[in-house]
């Protein structure tokens, strides 16, 4: 997985010209702004690229300074913003309105602070004409339209995607790609009606591609009744992250793979992070609690990320087949997996190797597994130490 993601990452990475973020004031943005008119709203005005940019919308009421509400800026979390629009309506005709404009930007900044922090922000205030009294003006558009680029696991979702189908096609590529564990476990084991429960953190981007393409390529066979994704919290603090109620779930039963696909970029995008733990148990039991009826419960986890919400393990009555993604001999595999594995009666599943019966392991027994050694003990499973 190291290999996978820090190719993408560096390539895209080596593609972004790296601008020094210069803070900026009110004065300096009011006097900087581009105005212009036009007719009335347009989504997505200069946003011509939509696969690299997305749009937030915050509304203001006409002839009001206070943003509606400020749940959007959630959305916006740590990413680059792009561009700030904001559109009001040329009603009355000929009352100045810089006072109640410079308000409302004054609001802005109070609760998404980030808008001042990069002198490259674009902004744009758009005064809107096609009103000629209050009902047409209250019709229209008011408030800030935020255009902002997704961050890095959107941006390497999509590159995934789009290398693993120029594969499947014969294509030439030249990437460093080697993990294919998650299509690869699939493909050997004739698992039907599962569960799958997917750590869609940025990292985990390859594997998001790996699933949603060979989704498409198996749709006719109809082997995965309920999807869940998770991201430890969406945009929540770490200090607020309580076990078994971080959140950041997305469910989802469809056999189309491109509504599947949308669902997985909102939960990418809803996701900022945080301290490298994730919420996997969590997301476990919300899927079975809402599939009751899959045979399999199948959970793609993060080799690298510690499991947040290891006290909900004695919950899980049902086998958690695990495919773990980034393993390798220089990582050898994370013993909380294994753990989880062996306590509800599931299994562990690599690229080349499925690991079953780990429930009959006792205590001082042990396996080997890709050169490294783990032994069963008190607390459970612990890597030997290699001398």
């Amino acid at each position: 997985m190291k290999t996978i993601f820090c190719t993408l990452f560096f390539t895209l990475i080596s593609s972004i010209s790296v601008l020094t973020a210069q803070s900026v004031s009110i004065q300096d943005v009011w006097r900087s702004i581009d105005r212009q008119d036009v007719d009335q709203y347009q989504a997505n005005r200069h946003s011509s690229d939509t696969s690299r940019h997305f749009q937030i919308t915050l509304y203001v009421d006409f002839g009001s300074r206070y943003l509606q509400s400020v749940e959007a800026r959630n959305l916006i979390n740590e990413q680059k913003i792009v561009s700030v629009d904001l559109y009001y309506s040329a009603y009355p005709r000929g009352l100045n309105h810089d006072v109640l404009n410079r308000g409302r930007i004054e609001e802005l900044s109070k609760a998404l602070p980030q808008v001042l922090d990069d002198a490259n922000i674009k902004w744009r205030l758009y005064r809107q004409t096609a009103c000629r009294n209050a009902r047409e003006a209250r019709q229209l558009f008011h408030g800030f339209v935020i255009t902002v680029e997704p961050h890095a696991g959107i941006t390497l979702l999509q590159e995934a995607m789009s290398y693993f189908e120029k594969i499947e096609t014969g294509e030439s590529v030249d990437t460093q790609f080697t993990d294919f564990v998650v299509s690869d476990v699939f493909d050997r084991n004739d698992w039907v009606n599962m569960l799958v429960v997917t750590d869609l953190t940025g990292s985990m981007s390859p594997y998001a591609a790996q699933l949603i393409l060979w989704l498409k390529l198996n749709a006719i066979e109809d082997r995965i009744k309920q999807y869940v994704f998770f991201n430890d919290g969406n945009t929540l603090p770490d200090d607020r992250k309580e076990i078994g109620h971080t959140g950041g779930l997305y469910e989802i039963r469809s056999k189309d793979y491109s509504v599947i696909e949308s669902l997985a970029l909102r939960c990418m995008r809803s996701g900022h992070g945080g301290d490298g733990q994730e919420n996997d148990l969590e997301a476990v039991l919300h899927g079975v609690s809402i599939c009751e009826d899959c045979e399999h419960l199948i959970l793609i986890a993060d080799n690298f990320s510690p499991v947040r919400d290891m006290a909900l393990l004695e919950q899980i009555k049902k086998p958690v087949k695990i495919i773990l993604c980034g393993v390798s001999e220089e990582t050898g595999i994370n013993v909380e997996y294994l753990n989880i594995a062996r306590s509800t009666g599931g299994s562990i599943h690599l690229m080349e190797q499925d690991l079953y019966n780990l429930i009959e392991l006792n205590e001082g027994e042990s396996i080997k597994i890709g050169g490294r050694t783990y032994i069963v003990d008190k607390d459970g499973f612990r890597e030997e130490r290699r001398i």
